[in-house]
């Protein structure tokens, strides 16, 4: 049994293939191990729908980006234990800091149209959008995501590729610094 539990990251990985995964990681403020198995079987009334990566989208203020290779996606609380004398050797909780998200994309030069943005220092709009049909789908929504100037790498005779690392800044009209919208056939999940 895990106790005060919370997510410090999540990290999505974009490829071109494959389904999308979440990986989270945790901090908590105590576990006690479990004395017999803790296994069962998922409630049938949610059944596990994972989305392709091949059916997503990673646009720019609404334009769709070409050749981008991969991209990580990483939202971070920044937890910080609150560590307090007493109370068997645990820590009182977990306080969330400045929050951090950031976008790092590898992008293969067909324009200059992120290099320009990096160049200006002006945030942009992105999207990773996934669909498993007109009735489901997941979106990401970055309102500000400022894009430092890459390094450039020519690494032989192909073309040339590049890294963006991304950074979000918060905008609380959007609603922070990042939505997630899910849309199925669930009315509720209560």
């Amino acid at each position: 049994m895990v106790a005060g539990a919370k997510v410090n990251q999540m990290t999505i990985a974009l490829t071109r293939a494959g389904h999308i995964q979440a990986t989270l990681g945790m901090m908590a403020r105590s576990a006690t191990p479990a004395t017999t198995t803790q296994a069962g079987t998922l409630a049938s009334a949610y059944p596990l729908l994972r989305f392709l990566q091949r059916h997503g989208t990673l646009s720019r203020d609404g334009s769709a980006l070409a050749n981008v290779v991969s991209a990580t996606l990483t939202y971070m609380n920044k937890l910080e234990r609150i560590e307090t004398i007493g109370d068997g050797g645990l820590i009182a909780g977990l306080d969330p800091a400045d929050a951090e998200l950031t976008l790092s994309m590898v992008v293969r030069y067909a324009d200059t149209v992120l290099l320009d943005q990096a160049i200006a220092g002006t945030p942009q709009d992105f999207v990773y959008a996934l669909s498993r049909g007109a009735n489901q789908s997941l979106t990401f929504t970055i309102p500000n995501l400022y894009l430092p100037r890459p390094k450039k790498a020519v690494p032989g005779p192909q073309a040339v590729q590049v890294t963006f690392e991304g950074v979000a800044a918060q905008n609380n009209a959007a609603g922070g610094m990042i939505t997630a919208v899910l849309v199925n056939s669930i009315a509720s999940y209560a």
